[in-house]
């Protein structure tokens, strides 16, 4: 099963960022042992996930109620902080298609 969204980052992207970082949450709840993996395209999103002190928890206020409280989240943690804890491997597209931008 996989879902795609592409879209073009320009920077200050609060509702993609909160969408993918969303996507993220739903991977970390697979309870599968399948590859947890987020493809994106460029430096923007990868930051985003990677990189971001932003709260995990207010990137969620709007999400869905059960990606709220995922296992694992405390109120202080940060999105790249999640990310990272839940093993969530971001992939950038560009790597593999450098063709793309």
């Amino acid at each position: 099963m996989a879902e795609s969204k592409l879209s073009s980052w320009k920077g200050n992207d609060g509702m993609r960022q909160r969408g993918l970082f969303a996507d993220v949450v739903g991977l970390s709840l697979d309870t599968t042992s399948r590859r947890r993996q987020v493809f994106v395209v460029g430096d923007y999103p990868v930051r985003s996930l990677r990189t971001s002190a932003r709260k995990a928890s207010k990137t969620l206020s709007k999400a869905a109620l059960k990606l709220r409280t995922p296992e694992g989240l405390s109120e202080a943690m940060t999105v790249a902080e999640f990310t990272l804890a839940a093993r969530i491997e971001v992939v950038d597209l560009k790597d593999l298609i450098p063709k793309l931008r």
